[in-house]
């Protein structure tokens, strides 16, 4: 047999299975629910969205950023001096 004639196969097999409603995983449903929660239009970022904790880690990541340029701008500043 030919691997055209394998790969064709493949593709009529993949094509013949459908999802149905009752074939979806259960889990799978619950997205339905973060979608409402982060689809919705409002002022407010997506990567703050999540809540408290998403806003606990976006000012610690700010902190974090805001400390790596300080210390570079610093060890610039002492490598010019020598």
């Amino acid at each position: 047999m030919s691997l055209s004639r394998v790969g064709l196969s493949v593709l009529r097999g993949v094509r013949n299975r459908s999802s149905s409603a009752s074939n979806v995983y259960p889990g799978y449903a619950k997205t339905g629910v973060l979608k409402d929660k982060f689809g919705i239009e409002d002022s407010t970022p997506v990567f703050k969205k999540g809540g408290t904790l998403d806003n606990v880690l976006y000012g610690a990541t700010f902190i974090a950023c805001a400390a790596a340029l300080g210390f570079s701008v610093n060890a610039y500043y002492l490598f010019s001096l020598q």
